[in-house]
């Protein structure tokens, strides 16, 4: 890796779906990430984070696609600030920049 790239950017691992845990063991998968981004840390790799927020309901967390159209749809911004605040600080140091909101022109489900 290191004789062919000087950055990186975790396709999916940082994605919210992932992150949270929907596409297989939370805890593990959010270990296995934190451990490649302190190896691009410790190897002076920057990284871009990808994405915190991907308005399609196709690319959400089951848990916020589940509010969509309920009464509890107004508690969806309050979770969207709540996983930027816990991701931003989990890899706090190890992301040089983020993508904040992929594809907006294409998805507004939010």
């Amino acid at each position: 890796f290191l004789s062919l790239f000087n950055a990186a950017s975790p396709e999916n691992d940082l994605k919210w779906p992932f992150w949270a845990g929907d596409r297989g063991p939370r805890e593990r998968h959010r270990e296995r990430t934190l451990e490649a981004l302190r190896w691009f840390k410790k190897h002076d790799v920057p990284v871009r984070g990808h994405v915190f927020v991907w308005a399609s309901a196709k690319r959400l967390p089951k848990e916020i696609v589940s509010l969509i159209g309920t009464s509890r749809q107004k508690d969806i911004p309050g979770l969207v600030r709540e996983h930027i605040r816990g991701l931003s600080a989990a890899t706090a140091g190890l992301v040089s920049e983020w993508d904040v909101l992929n594809e907006p022109f294409n998805n507004h489900e939010l």
